[in-house]
């Protein structure tokens, strides 16, 4: 960091952490209040808020945002929820552009329900904003107690460099990359730390305590997972690390708060005479609020506020939580923390199910229940839900379906039932079922849980985003127009928009780049959303019920996995791109200014697909069309060429090099005429700049491949002159030189066929071969029309014949 630390809020916490990176660099520590600023630059301490701890040198105090902010490198926000707006609002302006923004505040803004760094976004546009947490008391740290922390950044490169300012041999960092995660944790601790406070000011003791906490720890994994977060993340600093310091510490805020709660004093009146803050107070409406528009029950953290709110007292508030129905802790835990992967207790492995009857349902997980907003729904136990489904959904549909075997009524209740929990009416899951509906509707509820709230202008309003800019967004994803009127988008699209415009913001990417990035991915996922759907009916056999049942089964289990592997390919697949740039420049290739490389191209063409496409079912041909795919991915990847698309009955591959794409083309002619399901392809290949655009290749190169590959025989590799120029003299090639042929567009060209050491004599056999039953197929083609030819002059005579004799029969005989 080239400037100084700027740390907005003299607090506790805010001290302590401007002391910590004091340790390394210059801090300006600003405090709202001028005198308190006055007394830390006269005595170097602060007396105010962290009594007995010295600053270190390089901190100095100010009360002017100006000065605190001037030239900074990194801006740390420490001010309670409630003042964070209009901190942000003061000091907007001020930040020189792009710093790093740190917010050490545990709470969600109230009125908004808004996380910090979402406040920070939306005031303080243009600036990367993380969050840093987890078990720290801050009087402990400040005396050098060892303590760790977790500092979050979607950008992870920022979070390692706050972790080097940070660290000290008292103080580790690690680093994380869920923000939502660690800050969704960060704020429901204090809700909880007042539950702990409330049971020990009654005096019960460590069983309470524990099992207070272990509950939390599930309903903070149910909204942060329904929030985007990563489950994982709850069981490290952010998580049960900060929930067992604050809810045991006797110094926690929130604990006393609970404590006071407990000995029957109000809210307000605990607050008024507390000289800091104490987030859970504020914190718990708005996370009940928060939870139930996503339809997520919060047992625990309702309980504390009601008791906030004076509806209830200590003993009441317990009795609630503990006279509630009977539930599986084990199928509780296993979906709020896997988020919604299942693990069976005598296996403990995870989607582990001998059989159907093995699979309980879905529906029971411990505490959820269906969106708030649905009447009637908002007190249901899972024994409610399932007496619903068996009453409401499978007796009627029993009657208008007919006769249902016991296989389709297993997995009507199990699809019903999580439909049901998920926010659909039984009238809903009726309609759908007797329409055949029912995997659609089980599609929207697992792809897109979140209901469609917002129009265009809302999205716009809420995102900072112009509606024009959205609405290329959403064509480049792949989306059809949507109405200005229309209500079509969720808050997952709204979150969408806001992660596309703080990278554009943070300097990641600018409109265009990302408008590009968008294109490449909607069509990339709209092809895996086809062909996981294609797999869901091949396993059901387009029966709507079942289909629907894979689906739920693959919510639960697939879809988390699914998206871990997606970032793993990509991550991969980054890494091998940039491998391959830097291996291209070293070797002195130059890369022009529209991104033009030196790169081999080829093109592998089924022969006969078309007659083949026209004579066999639609089962067949899929599974030619699946293993033509399956041969050249397999021979192109391994030796390291990649597929660039398959068109058809065509694929096209690119290699860095020459020798790479001349292996790839014999190692596919030789696959492919050697797969009993599949005809003989044809090869051609050519090499020389391209450009790519999107993941795909184009230029002079690329059109050349594609005319070659249309001249080759059946199991031959055709190349240009300048893959026989890079290989000519290289060992395990064999070339036979061909006339120049005419290509469209391009001209004459010198071409060559490609063989392998001792192909030469099969080769020249295969086409002559091949030469003689052209002939011959032109010789009985002639053969026929001649017999065809004959035959009409032999009808034709015999026609004139028999109208000879008819005339001559009509004047009686021939004339004289």
């Amino acid at each position: 960091m080239d400037g100084p630390v700027a740390v907005i809020g003299a607090g506790s916490w805010g001290t302590t952490v401007a002391t910590l990176f004091g340790r390394r660099l210059p801090v300006r520590l600003w405090a709202r209040r001028a005198s308190v600023a006055e007394a830390m630059a006269t005595t170097q301490t602060n007396e105010a808020y962290l009594p007995g701890h010295r600053l270190p040198n390089r901190v100095s105090a100010t009360a002017d945002p100006s000065e605190a902010l001037d030239g900074a490198s990194l801006v740390v926000i420490a001010v309670p929820s409630h003042g964070v707006r209009s901190v942000c609002q003061d000091i907007s302006g001020r930040i020189p552009p792009k710093v790093p923004l740190v917010s050490l505040t545990k709470g969600i803004e109230a009125g908004s329900d808004l996380r910090m760094t979402q406040v920070l976004a939306e005031l303080l546009p243009g600036h990367p904003a993380g969050v840093l947490t987890g078990p720290n008391l801050a009087t402990e740290v400040a005396a050098g107690q060892p303590a760790a922390c977790v500092v979050a950044f979607e950008n992870e490169w920022l979070a390692r460099l706050v972790q080097a300012a940070l660290a000290s041999p008292t103080f580790r960092v690690y680093t994380n990359t869920d923000v939502v995660g660690c800050e969704i944790a960060g704020a429901f601790k204090n809700v909880i730390a007042i539950a702990a406070g409330v049971s020990d000011g009654l005096g019960f003791g460590d069983n309470t305590r524990a099992t207070l906490i272990s509950r939390a720890l599930i309903e903070l994994g149910r909204l942060g997972i329904a929030l985007g977060a990563v489950p994982f993340t709850f069981a490290g600093l952010a998580g049960v690390g900060d929930l067992v310091a604050t809810c045991t510490s006797p110094r926690s805020r929130n604990h006393y708060v609970g404590m006071e709660l407990a000995r029957g004093r109000s809210a307000a009146e605990i607050m008024g005479e507390m000289s800091m803050v104490a987030e859970g107070v504020r914190t718990a409406p708005s996370m009940v609020h928060l939870a139930r528009h996503h339809g997520i029950e919060l047992p625990i953290a309702e309980q504390v506020a009601s008791l906030l709110a004076g509806s209830c007292d200590a003993d009441e508030a317990i009795s609630r939580l503990m006279t509630r129905s009977a539930k599986s802790e084990i199928t509780g835990v296993a979906y709020d923390l896997s988020s919604g992967s299942r693990w069976r207790a005598d296996h403990g492995g995870p989607g582990d199910y001998s059989s159907a009857a093995d699979y309980s349902g879905p529906g029971d997980y411990g505490d959820e229940i269906s969106p708030s907003d649905q009447s009637g729904y908002e007190d249901q136990s899972g024994a409610e839900r399932l007496h619903q489904v068996q009453e409401l959904i499978l007796a009627p549909l029993a009657r208008d379906l007919g006769a249902v075997d016991a296989r389709h009524r297993l997995a009507l209740s199990q699809v019903s039932e999580v439909l049901i929990a998920r926010g659909s009416t039984p009238e809903e899951v009726r309609e759908a079922a007797a329409g055949g509906m029912l995997s659609l509707l089980v599609a929207e509820k697992v792809a897109m849980p979140a209901r469609e709230r917002y129009t265009r202008a809302d999205m716009a309003a809420g995102t900072g985003v112009a509606i024009d800019v959205l609405e290329r967004l959403w064509r480049a994803l792949g989306f059809t127009d949507v109405g200005d009127n229309e209500i079509a988008f969720t808050d997952v699209d709204m979150e969408a928009a806001r992660v596309l415009d703080r990278l554009m913001n943070a300097g990641v990417t600018d409109l265009e780049s990302g408008i590009q990035m968008a294109r490449v991915l909607g069509a990339s996922m709209a092809r895996v959303a086809e062909a996981e759907v294609a797999v869901a009916r091949s396993w059901d056999d387009d029966d709507d019920l079942l289909m629907a049942e894979r689906l739920v089964l693959a919510s639960d289990s697939l879809l988390p996995a699914f998206g871990r592997l997606l970032e793993y390919a990509w991550r991969r697949h980054l890494e091998a791109v940039v491998r391959r740039l830097m291996i291209q420049r070293a070797s002195g290739a130059e890369l022009d200014s529209a991104g033009g490389m030196e790169m081999a191209v080829g093109f592998a063409d089924m022969v006969g697909f078309t007659v083949l496409s026209q004579q066999i079912a639609a089962e067949d041909l899929a599974r030619v069309i699946t293993r033509f795919e399956e041969i050249a991915y397999d021979r192109v990847t391994s030796w390291g060429g990649r597929v660039v698309k398959m068109i058809g009955d065509e694929v096209m591959f690119v290699a860095d090099d020459a020798e790479r794409a001349a292996s790839v083309g014999l190692d596919l002619a030789e696959a492919y005429a050697d797969d009993e399901l599949l005809s003989d392809v044809r090869v051609g290949i050519a090499v020389g700049p391209v450009v790519a655009v999107d993941g795909d290749y184009y230029g002079h190169t690329v059109n050349l491949a594609s005319r070659i590959v249309n001249l080759a025989d059946p199991g031959a590799v055709l190349v240009d002159p300048g893959m026989h120029a890079c290989l000519g003299d290289r060992d395990g090639f064999v070339w036979r030189s061909l006339r120049p042929r005419y290509l469209k567009d391009i001209g004459k060209v010198e071409l060559w066929s490609l063989m392998r050491p001792g192909q030469e004599e099969q080769a020249e056999s295969r086409r002559l071969g091949e030469r003689w039953q052209r002939f011959s197929d032109s010789f009985m083609k002639d053969l026929e029309e001649l017999r065809a030819r004959g035959e009409r002059l032999i009808q034709d005579a015999t026609d004139r014949q028999a109208a000879t004799k008819g005339q001559e029969a009509g004047t009686g005989g021939p004339t004289s």
